[in-house]
């Protein structure tokens, strides 16, 4: 199963989602990320927390392209700010699954563990019920 995380810019939700999927090795799927608005590089202070927590989201922020959305058999919006209408099955023409979380970006480095550790049982969850 291809999953496929999408936030606002590519740079913290959808990365730490994509990364904390792969990593716990679920052997049934295989996760990507992308953002609706890519481009704004991913900061030290991201790398930093991410590292903290044993992800590894290095690289330049991905937009969303055509050929992830057919890649994907589920698409994840945990964006607060992102409709789901957006994926419609008119607009990606296909009958994949469409999940939103709703989760708010983290406002200060401050609120960054706890907004990971949010994703985290995100994917856990997300994780037993795909198998």
């Amino acid at each position: 199963m291809n999953i496929l995380f999408i936030c606002k810019y590519n740079r913290f939700r959808s990365r730490i989602a994509e990364a904390y999927f792969n990593k716990i090795g679920n052997s049934d799927g295989k996760a990507r990320s992308a953002g609706i608005v890519p481009g704004i590089p991913i900061t030290e202070d991201i790398l930093k927390i991410s590292r903290k927590y044993g992800l590894d989201i290095k690289g330049i922020p991905i937009g969303l392209t055509h050929q992830l959305l057919q890649w994907s058999d589920v698409i994840i919006i945990i964006s607060d700010n992102i409709s789901k209408d957006l994926f419609s099955e008119e607009i990606i023409n296909d009958r994949k699954k469409i999940i939103k979380w709703d989760l708010k970006d983290a406002k200060t480095p401050a609120d960054r563990p706890g907004l990971i550790e949010a994703i985290k049982r995100k994917v856990d969850d997300l994780v037993i019920e795909i198998k």
